[in-house]
């Protein structure tokens, strides 16, 4: 009997602890200090953005592409045309860049107060695409 109760506890506990370290890592990154980020992609093109007013503005992430017919790298930027909303420490963008030409996806959460991840995905015709992780900063 004794060994039922003590498992019956665990099973309380295990989810308890599990929703405690959830709801503080939410928190933690639900509350990202305003300002301006700066960092970096994986092939060690800029990413700026700046946080006001719980929107990610003037974002800006370098990005190689890779154009299939011509074998050739482009670079360019991955450009929203619009603030981009900050929910639960994390913000989104599918859609056109802002010169209306090329598609992007912008996926990125806050890791701490101060410190921002992500992926930014393009595509320009005719046959030119890529994807790459980025890191900012608070500076």
């Amino acid at each position: 009997m004794r060994n039922a109760i003590a498992g019956s506890r665990r099973l309380f506990i295990v989810p308890l602890v599990a929703a405690v370290l959830v709801a503080t890592v939410v928190a933690v990154a639900a509350a990202a200090q305003a300002g301006s980020y700066r960092g970096q992609t994986e092939s060690n093109r800029p990413v700026v953005f700046n946080l006001r007013d719980g929107k990610i503005r003037n974002f800006n992430g370098g990005i190689t592409l890779y154009c299939v017919f011509s074998r050739q790298f482009r670079f360019d930027a991955a450009i929203p045309p619009r603030a981009m909303a900050l929910r639960n420490g994390r913000f989104n963008y599918v859609g056109k860049d802002r010169t209306g030409q090329n598609r992007i996806e912008i996926h990125g959460h806050f890791v701490s107060r101060r410190k921002a991840k992500g992926t930014i995905e393009m595509s320009a015709p005719p046959d030119c695409a890529g994807e790459v992780k980025f890191y900012a900063t608070h500076r």
